[in-house]
C-alpha cells in the first residue's frame, strides 16, 4: 500500500471484487463514490468494493490534493482517469 496522502490497496488475486482494507486512523474518503470514513488511532479493517478497473483507492479528507482527487473520481474508471488528468492538467 501506498499511504501518504492517498492509500491504494492493490488487488493480486483473481476473481476478487471485494478487498480488506486497513486505513491508519484519520479521515478517508473513497475515491470512486465519496463515501467518508472515520478511522479510529488504531486502524481497523474496512472491506470495500475492488471490480477490475477501480480497485481501492483512498485519501485523506484533509489532502491538499482533495480538490484535484474528487476530479479523477469523476472519470469513473482508473482507464478513463488516465486521460481525464491529462485533461485536468492542461
Amino acid at each position: 500500500m501506498l499511504v501518504i496522502d492517498i492509500l491504494v490497496a492493490p488487488v493480486f488475486l483473481e476473481n476478487k471484487n471485494k478487498w480488506d482494507v486497513y486505513p491508519p486512523g484519520d479521515e478517508w474518503i473513497y475515491l470512486w463514490n465519496g463515501t467518508e470514513i472515520s478511522v479510529p488511532r488504531e486502524g481497523r479493517n474496512i472491506l470495500v468494493n475492488a471490480e477490475v478497473g477501480n480497485p481501492p483507492v483512498f485519501y485523506r479528507k484533509s489532502s491538499k490534493w482533495s480538490d484535484l482527487l474528487q476530479k479523477f473520481a469523476s472519470c469513473k474508471n482508473i482507464f478513463v482517469t488516465i486521460i481525464c488528468v491529462y485533461h485536468l492538467e492542461t
